[in-house]
């Protein structure tokens, strides 16, 4: 039997640590699987729920290494055969012991589309110690220059059984008013902003559309003050909600919405996009980042340039104004995530670079090259 260890920073709402819960309650029966996380969140009983062990060494200051010097401890006593870091802080705590230990290190930590600000030669060399490097998205790979043998590319997967039968409408109807929705961390880079100027932009000229703004973060108190004119008179709902409350919101919803300022963030591979996708929503995205690795543009949904509203609006009305081009783009977005991106596929191509690197032989990645549709 093998016995993994996942490191992470935290296990609070968010789509890496919505993954590294997936991954830990679909591995196989020859997988034993520990989480030592770096401080606590709501994954924290969805993990114990699921009878997966939980350990928790919370960081009391930003340089505390108590929190290393316990990790440390408990790979000597459970003596993993593979550790999968999650973040830079994990990969950190991870790399010395594994070393010493001689347990072969995964790295997690590219999970957008480009590098944040914040990469520096320092994060650059924890990724270089790894035996493994695996990003969510190609864009991912070729942003961080890691396009080289040992480093793959696996994409998020998508619990089937998370969505019901038939739970979405056509985008398209005269008589009724046509529900937008954007769940997302409200946070630096995932661009609101945009979507709240579109939604007066819509509502200037008349058009039947309500938006839903989903999600929780630092930005939440100034998007609310931002757009209250437009809560009062109904035209725009904000949830303060945990991902485990999406679905629900989803099920009534017409087209998913992911929009990001490039100017700080680039997507990895966007776990609202696939939520999206699985509920048959047509899908409108910025186009940056891994958004093109699961959008096709003009088949499954409509790409738009960052920060313009223009175009938005634009893609929009065409789902609008055109239902049997959003019916078609919902459907053929739900059989791209049932085939595509499942939650089988991910566990089956992580566990190829777990096994990879436990023999000592770290295969080439395999590339795929995404075309994008004409529309």
């Amino acid at each position: 039997m093998r016995r993994l260890l996942l490191v992470c920073d935290n296990l609070r709402n968010g789509g890496a640590e919505r993954q590294l819960t997936r991954l830990a309650r679909s591995l196989p029966d020859d997988y034993r699987v520990r989480v030592f996380s770096l401080d606590d969140g709501p994954y924290v009983e969805v993990l114990r729920e699921a009878g997966v062990e939980v350990l928790i060494a919370r960081r009391r200051s930003r340089y505390d290494v108590l929190p290393a010097l316990r990790l440390w401890q408990e790979m000597v006593r459970w003596r993993p055969d593979v550790v999968h870091a999650w973040g830079w802080m994990s990969s950190a705590a991870s790399i010395m012991p594994c070393r010493l230990l001689g347990v072969p290190l995964v790295d997690g930590t590219i999970l957008t589309g480009r590098p944040p600000a914040r990469w520096t030669r320092f994060k650059r060399f924890l990724v270089s110690r790894a035996d493994a490097v695996i990003a969510n998205s190609e864009a991912g790979l070729v942003a961080h220059g890691l396009q080289r043998s040992g480093s793959f590319v696996v994409h998020n997967g998508f619990e089937s059984g998370r969505v019901p039968r038939d739970c979405h409408r056509s985008a398209a109807s005269e008589d009724r008013q046509v529900e937008v929705v954007m769940a997302s961390r409200m946070v630096p880079g995932k661009d609101f902003d945009t979507l709240i100027d579109v939604a007066e932009v819509m509502s200037r000229e008349g058009r039947r559309v309500r938006f839903t703004l989903m999600g929780d973060g630092p930005d939440s108190e100034r998007l609310t003050a931002r757009c209250q004119a437009l809560q009062d008179v109904g035209l725009i709902k904000i949830l303060y909600c945990a991902p485990s409350e999406v679905m629900p919101i989803l099920e009534a919803a017409d087209v998913g919405v992911l929009l990001a300022d490039t100017r700080c963030l680039a997507e990895g591979l966007s776990n609202s996009i696939m939520e999206y996708m699985a509920c048959g929503l047509p899908v409108v995205a910025t186009d940056a980042g891994g958004n093109p690795e699961i959008v096709s543009d003009g088949c499954t949904g409509l790409l738009v340039p960052p920060r313009d509203s223009a175009a938005v609006v634009n893609a929009l009305c065409r789902l609008i104004d055109e239902p049997e081009t959003a019916r078609r783009f919902g459907e053929a977005g739900r059989e791209r995530i049932r085939t595509q991106f499942s939650a089988e596929a991910m566990v089956e191509k992580t566990i190829a670079v777990y096994e990879s690197v436990i023999r000592g032989r770290s295969a080439p990645p395999r590339r795929t090259h995404y075309k994008r549709s004409a529309h």
